[in-house]
């Protein structure tokens, strides 16, 4: 965001908030010099408030009170840290904004990420100075904030560093190939996950929850509203994410459940647009996407679309014309905004591929084949049969490329953020499948989120699966465009754990894949890559029923995984599309 150079703010830095507990908040105020009681943007981070500035100089500069709080524990603010806890806090933060003298009464929440979930259960708890709320790309706990499909990716490892004790480390984790060494040490040592929750600051237990808690819901019920608090949530609410935002599926997810639940006619926004994770709170272009300008993310109009929903919320201007419709979705490569009253409602149509194996291993070297389902009912290829790989966790060649750096971060990849990583897909080593369409005769627009059923055989009790849809352009190169990851005990999505039955056919679904939204231009082809992660970005699976963070090296089993295709209930991948224009 950039702001107006020719307004002068004042800042106060010792603002203290009363918690109903007596715990005081410490906050950090910016507003016009001189100016009468005016609405209030207010922000709650863990990451310090210093991290809030740049925002708040330019929300400040339109004519609004911006308020950063800092979560308790951290930063100047009293009490401990308690990850995902913090709405009681932030009501009393609103009520305590609402009386001071440089406001008018009227508070709205603005804020990315963690700042952003941390705004629906407020919202659910309705506090009466509230008018509105901005969650940017706001994951969901219990559902892709703490693991992906119950697997643990190390990267919150990470961020429990950043957030433990009361300082952010910024610096600390900036050191990728540091972080990158120590998880291949890991890897190499067939120590537990378990082993990487020691936390940085004694007493800490962020990692450790994150880690013993891995199932969908369930324990994490108490950090999002449940169906009555979405329903009741009787203020606007404006969702930003991305398509490269590792946070994008709980985003929509939120959007989703309030819209489907909501009992009053509150106006509900999902914008959804070309930008990572960082990009969605100060939305800039995605690096190396190979599309054109996007006129959200001009440097001269930075934070347009923000500054225009608070003029919207507070009475001073209209409902900013991008927002009027339900959902908003930027397509790449079109450069062109979609627009309609849902996410499906965008979709023309969905692709059905069948898997067809060109050979036992459909490998790197000799991929099977997707081939579109004649009459879209029914699998279109006759007899079944099967692609088999194998999954040996004390297996360590992928890994060794990681440390190495000859690939890149197979989270990353996965999550959006670094969308041109294809090391997962070009490095099977008989540990994954891959399948592909012939080039594309026409130009089509993906715009929605992939499922992936597959007829599934093992012979363990559980293992972790990953897969990949990649573009892959008419000169070979590939980009990430949707994936999904899990594990197969949580294959209910339930929060309950069932084993497989080992050499019995199962119906295994993902369906909680990542939504794109891209023009895919003539003589592209689509790639599935369906894999076992054996990444040293993930706890690795040792393919036991025991819990997953305490595997060690010596429990290792290989597990044989055979994905049935043809048949009248074969494997099949769905493709959302949308006729280009």
């Amino acid at each position: 965001m950039n702001s107006p150079t020719n307004v002068d703010l004042e800042m106060r830095l010792g603002e203290r908030v009363p918690a109903r507990d007596g715990t005081l908040l410490a906050a950090h105020l910016y507003r016009p010099r001189d100016a009468g009681p005016l609405p209030v943007v207010l922000t709650l981070t863990p990451y310090g408030a210093d991290y809030q500035i740049k925002t708040a100089r330019c929300i400040a500069s339109r004519g609004y009170a911006y308020l950063i709080v800092e979560c308790r524990g951290r930063g100047d603010s009293e009490g401990r840290f308690a990850m995902y806890e913090d709405a009681p806090d932030v009501v009393d933060a609103i009520a305590w904004a609402a009386r001071q003298p440089w406001s008018d009464g009227r508070v709205a929440l603005q804020g990315g990420s963690y700042a952003g979930l941390a705004q629906w259960p407020v919202a659910a708890a309705h506090p009466p100075a509230l008018v509105g709320i901005t969650p940017l790309v706001a994951p969901m706990p219990g559902y892709d904030s703490d693991t992906w499909g119950g697997v643990f990716p190390f990267y919150h490892v990470s961020w429990a560093r950043l957030v433990s004790g009361r300082s952010a480390k910024w610096r600390v984790i900036e050191h990728a190939d540091l972080f990158r060494a120590e998880l291949a040490h890991q890897a190499r040592s067939g120590r537990p996950a378990s082993a990487m929750t020691q936390p940085p600051c004694p007493g800490d237990t962020t990692l450790v929850r994150m880690l013993e808690h891995p199932q969908p819901g369930s324990y994490w019920d108490f950090a999002r509203p449940d169906d009555a608090g979405f329903a009741g949530i009787d203020v606007p609410a404006l969702s930003l994410t991305g398509t490269a935002d590792s946070a994008m599926r709980g985003a929509i997810r939120y959007f989703e459940e309030h819209d489907r639940l909501a009992r009053t006619d509150s106006l509900r926004r999902l914008v959804i647009g070309p930008w990572n994770h960082a990009g969605g709170r100060m939305p800039e272009r995605l690096a190396g996407d190979g599309a054109g300008p996007d006129p959200l993310a001009d440097p001269v109009r930075g934070g347009e679309l923000e500054s225009a929903w608070f003029d919207y919320l507070f009475g001073r201007g209209p409902l900013p014309d991008l927002l009027r419709h339900k959902v908003s979705v930027f397509v790449a490569g079109e450069e062109a905004w979609r627009g309609g009253e849902s996410l499906a409602a965008l979709s023309d149509g969905v692709f059905e591929f069948d898997l067809t194996p060109a050979s036992a291993t459909c490998d790197e070297r000799n991929p099977g084949r997707l081939q579109v389902r004649s009459g879209g009912a029914g699998s279109s290829v006759e007899p079944a049969t099967v692609a088999a790989f194998r999954y040996d966790p004390n297996d360590q060649r992928f890994a060794a490329l990681e440390e190495a750096g000859t690939v890149g971060n197979t989270f990353d990849a996965m999550s959006g953020e670094a969308p041109w990583e294809s090391g997962f897909a070009d490095h099977l080593f008989r540990q994954g499948l891959r399948f592909e369409t012939p080039p594309l005769e026409e130009p089509v627009v993906l715009l929605g989120a992939p499922a992936l059923t597959l007829r599934l055989r093992v012979d363990v009790l559980d293992t972790d699966l990953m897969y990949v849809l990649q573009m892959v352009l008419p000169d070979d190169r590939a980009l990430a465009v949707s994936a999904d990851m899990l594990r197969l005990r949580y294959r209910g999505w339930d929060g309950g754990e069932r084993p497989m039955q080992p050499g019995v056919v199962e119906t295994i679904r993902f369906e909680h894949s990542r939504f794109n939204a891209r023009r895919i231009p003539a003589g592209s082809r689509l790639r599935l890559t369906i894999r076992a992660p054996a990444s040293i970005y993930f706890e690795r699976h040792r393919n036991r029923w025991s819990p997953v963070h305490d595997q060690v090296a010596a429990d290792s089993v290989t597990a044989n995984i055979e994905v049935l295709c043809g048949g009248a209930d074969g494997s099949c991948l769905r493709v959302p599309f949308a006729v280009a224009r």
